[in-house]
């Protein structure tokens, strides 16, 4: 009887030796998508100011308005895990007047913004979503139009936002993203009539881009 059972017991063994189900390889997992690497890209969309300016012995006007933006990104970043940590920059320039004063006669123009901000994602393996800040930069004209005079004028501030980024394939990428920014005031010279001091105090970008990505 026990040499039944040994028996029974071996051949049992071979059998399931040979059994597709152990005999099979592990399944084959897709790899977790890396975002490490360099990148650059293009984006489009909107700005909105909102600033008031100050001209000598009136009230203070307000300004508000809103106009196209387009521009080029560059950046790099390092995954661990599903934490990603990068620094991006990106210049853009105004598409279109911002806003104009109609009772005083005049507008104001973005010519160009440009941001150096750092960026913090959490990646859940093809798309990730992110929080970004850093310093930003504003190109501006003033323009009293009722007086035929213009002036140009650099703003210096900061920028937060934040955004969603999904990989489409190993290299490109689309994101949605949002940008707040505020900056310091700045003289227009209007001479011979004097000058303004602006302030562009709330800055809205909303805006779209598509990135092409070097693997690392």
């Amino acid at each position: 009887m026990k040499k039944l059972l040994l028996g029974l017991t071996c051949a049992f063994a071979i059998s399931m030796s040979g059994s597709p189900v152990l005999a099979a390889d592990p399944p084959d997992f897709e790899p977790i998508y890396d975002w490490s690497g360099l990148y650059v890209g293009v984006f489009g969309g909107l700005v909105f100011v909102e600033t008031p300016y100050v001209p000598i012995n009136f009230p203070d006007p307000e300004f508000g308005g809103s106009s196209g933006i387009a521009g080029f990104l560059a950046g790099a970043q390092w995954q661990w895990d599903n934490f990603v940590l990068g620094v991006e920059g990106d210049w853009g320039w105004g598409i279109g007047e911002t806003a104009q004063n109609l009772i005083d006669e005049t507008d104001f123009t973005i010519n160009s913004v440009a941001t150096l901000r750092a960026r913090f994602g959490m990646a859940f393996d093809d798309t990730m979503i992110y929080a970004t800040g850093g310093a930003a930069m504003a190109d501006a004209t003033f323009d009293a139009f009722v007086l035929g005079v213009d002036d140009d004028a650099t703003h210096w501030g900061w920028t937060v936002g934040g955004g969603i980024e999904h990989a489409f394939n190993d290299h490109f990428t689309g994101r949605l993203e949002y940008l707040y920014a505020s900056f310091g005031e700045e003289n227009y010279d209007l001479s011979p009539f004097g000058e303004v001091e602006m302030e562009i105090e709330d800055m809205h970008i909303i805006r779209a881009a598509l990135a092409y990505k070097f693997n690392l």
